[in-house]
């Protein structure tokens, strides 16, 4: 998987404040090119704020960097941003940062076109239960068989890009030619299916 972030509205607000021109932001120091943003954060493997001279190395232009727990070396001489909950901020929520929940069980239903394809639906709701705004993240589709053997799995584009504190929002997927065998389908918060 990728690890470079599409630019959206919000996150060009916040590299206008930079000063920089920055095409691309990505948080692998590995997948850095001249004149990304590196964004550094925690990770669940890694403390991505470890790789900054790295990343710098690499020809960035600029570091977004989460604020918790780490100080800026001065002897990074490039434009640089701290920012709280920087992750978050950057659409990346994963399961273990999201409250949010999933309608269970999600509607599914399976139809024979007249092509001869088989399209499997799955129709739910995702629900912010906290008192606050939160990031929504993708949806993870996970097919099983009987005895727990993965048949199919697919990614699902979050509805919205927050929900409001008590809100909640539909979300709507469909998948041609889905294997046979599949009887229990899963789905969860998080970045991978």
């Amino acid at each position: 998987m990728s690890s470079a972030v599409a630019i959206d509205a919000d996150v060009a607000a916040l590299l206008a404040r930079l000063g920089t021109e920055v095409r691309r932001i990505t948080s692998d120091s590995r997948d850095v090119r001249e004149g990304d943003a590196f964004a550094a954060y925690p990770g669940t493997r890694h403390d991505g704020r470890e790789f900054i001279s790295d990343a710098i190395a690499h020809g960035a232009g600029a570091v977004l960097w989460e604020t918790r727990g780490f100080h800026w070396n001065h002897t990074w001489k490039l434009p640089h941003l701290p920012l709280e909950d920087l992750k978050a901020k950057l659409g990346l929520a994963s399961a273990a940062d999201s409250p949010l929940q999933v309608s269970n069980p999600p509607h599914v239903e399976r139809l024979q076109l007249a092509s001869g394809n088989e399209l499997l639906t799955v129709s739910g709701r995702v629900i912010n239960p906290t008192g606050r705004e939160q990031v929504v993240p993708p949806l993870n589709a996970r097919l099983t068989s009987q005895t727990g053997k993965l048949i199919y799995s697919w990614t699902i584009a979050p509805p919205t890009r927050s929900l409001a504190a008590g809100a909640s929002a539909s979300f709507n997927s469909a998948e041609v030619n889905v294997p046979s065998g599949g009887e229990y389908l899963t789905i969860t918060l998080g970045q991978k299916a």
